[in-house]
């Protein structure tokens, strides 16, 4: 049972290693210029804002107007 926990240990350690990596953006330089111009509230309304958004479009609402309503709404 040891052996099974320590072995599980390691893949959860690696996969949360490989998840990092694709969380990071290094082509994208204006994301840190946005992170930086932004805290963390209006980060977090935009996300909601973005899901709120993603959420429409499963509905029968027109996709080019939810996609401009919701991408105006973000605070950039």
């Amino acid at each position: 049972l040891s052996t099974l926990r320590s072995s599980s240990a390691t893949e959860d350690g690696q996969s949360l290693a490989a998840g990092r990596e694709f969380m990071s953006f290094p082509e994208m330089g204006g994301a840190d210029k946005v992170a930086a111009r932004i805290g963390t509230v209006r980060a977090g309304e935009n996300l909601r804002t973005l899901e709120q958004t993603q959420r429409l479009l499963y509905t029968n609402v027109q996709e080019a107007l939810a996609l401009e309503v919701g991408l105006l709404k973000l605070n950039l």
